[in-house]
């Protein structure tokens, strides 16, 4: 039983891994505009992207109403921890694009894929989460 768990880590050693994040680099904390709508959500999100493996805001969701820069601020969590911790692997999708890589791996009888993928992510970001409600 110890040699398969040797195996199995050589197998899915991660060290050079490199996950293409589809973040916009555009989006940062620099550029993110605070207003009264959106301050509390900046504050958290920015002591999430400094304080990776903290368990305060794990997980963080960022909810409200169309154009108070919800995209924008999650674009810039990802970056600023990308910057911080260079090491990490930041990946942020839509929560469709989430659900059909699951469906896809239903269909194909290959669930184990999709879960291996997704552990090799150390940030998971998931625009409009809201669309798993129901």
């Amino acid at each position: 039983m110890m040699a398969k768990s040797r195996k199995e880590k050589e197998v899915f050693n991660t060290g050079d891994l490199q996950i293409d994040s589809q973040l916009n680099e555009k989006y940062n904390f620099d550029d993110f505009i605070i207003g009264d709508s959106n301050q509390s959500a900046r504050s958290a999100g920015f002591f999430v992207s400094c304080k990776q493996g903290e368990k305060l805001f794990n997980p963080l969701f960022i909810y409200g109403e169309s154009g108070l820069g919800k995209t924008h601020l999650a674009h810039a969590i990802g970056n600023e921890t990308k910057k911080r911790f260079p090491e990490k692997n930041v990946l942020c999708i839509t929560t469709d694009y989430f659900c059909q890589q699951y469906k896809n791996s239903v269909e194909n009888n290959c669930e184990d894929n999709f879960i291996t993928w997704f552990e090799l992510v150390d940030v998971l970001i998931l625009e409009d989460i809201q669309l798993l409600s129901g």
